[in-house]
C-alpha cells in the first residue's frame, strides 16, 4: 500500500491535528500493523513531501499505477465546508489511463 511508502502525509496530519485526532488514531493503527517496522513515528520535516502520493493498486490480475492528490479548504465562509478534503485519483501511465477509458 503506497501510504507505507510515504508515512510523512499521515504522520504531518497527525501533528498539525494533534493527539486525539482521527490522524493520530490513524497513524497509530498502521504503525501496529505487521511489516511496518522501521517506519518511523516521527516524520523527518527535513525531507519536503511530495505535493501528491503515488500509489499502486493490484486485484484479479489487474495493476494500476495512480497518483492521488488531496484539496482541503483552508478558510471557508461556511462552517459545512469547514476541513472539507477533497481526493482525486488520476492514471500515472499509459495503461492505467486505458483501463479506465475502457
Amino acid at each position: 500500500m503506497a501510504i507505507f511508502s510515504h508515512p510523512q502525509w499521515v504522520q504531518r496530519e497527525a501533528m498539525g491535528d494533534g493527539p486525539g485526532s482521527e490522524a493520530t488514531r490513524l497513524l497509530d493503527e498502521l504503525m501496529a500493523l505487521p511489516g511496518i517496522a522501521g517506519a518511523v513515528r516521527q516524520p523527518n520535516l527535513e525531507r519536503a513531501a511530495l505535493p501528491f502520493l503515488p500509489m499502486q493498486l493490484r486485484k484479479d490480475g489487474v495493476a494500476l499505477n495512480l497518483f492521488t492528490t488531496i484539496t482541503t479548504l483552508g478558510t471557508p465562509h461556511d462552517v459545512t465546508v469547514h476541513e472539507l478534503r477533497l481526493e482525486s485519483f488520476f492514471p500515472a501511465d499509459a495503461a492505467s489511463r486505458e483501463w479506465f477509458l475502457a
